[in-house]
């Protein structure tokens, strides 16, 4: 199976059609900018297509779910379920990707034990919320030059045993894994 990724998709729903012709079995759409995007109408092409549709981000600079500042994690977690609502009415099931970090954002050391525990009760009710809509989460880890908080498959195994929520998954991206 194959993904094809899609920053943008108001106007332009023949992707989806192309997409399937190429021989894609998925279309990623990307929910970092959420206007950009009509899920019920990518919804009823992809199901006319016979297409499914995935979604995957990476937090934009305004949100963070490790940090001290607890209406930015709580405004975090807010727009995390938007995102998994936004892939619920396009008929998608899997929400992936960095959306646990802020891509280039560093800290200067390892993650703390305060920023796991952050992450942590973060994702657990993104995943509570995520999973009475039908979709898994799949925590994406990557290279040291995107993010340090998770740069490992063993530290992201690690955080989704913590969360304990079935339907969060880990996602292998071995080319972010390995620059």
């Amino acid at each position: 199976e194959h993904v094809q990724f899609v920053t943008h998709l108001r106007e332009d729903l023949d992707l989806l059609d192309h997409a399937k012709e190429l021989g894609f079995a998925a279309l990623e759409v990307s929910l970092g900018n959420l206007e950009n995007i009509e899920p019920s109408k990518i919804r009823t092409r992809a199901e006319k297509v016979g297409i499914e549709v995935i979604s995957a981000l990476g937090l934009s600079r305004e949100y963070a779910l490790a940090t001290p500042d607890a209406d930015t994690r709580r405004r975090t977690v807010e727009f995390l379920k938007t995102a998994v609502s936004a892939l619920r009415d396009m008929g998608g099931r899997l929400f992936g990707g960095m959306c646990y970090a802020v891509p280039g954002r560093f800290s200067g050391t390892g993650p703390t034990t305060d920023e796991l525990s952050q992450l942590a009760e973060g994702l657990h009710e993104v995943a509570a919320f995520a999973q009475g809509c039908g979709v898994s989460l799949a925590i994406e880890p990557v290279n040291r030059y995107e993010t340090y908080l998770l740069n490992t498959a063993a530290q992201a195994q690690a955080l989704i045993d913590r969360v304990g929520a079935p339907n969060l998954r880990l996602l292998h991206d071995t080319y972010h894994m390995n620059i």
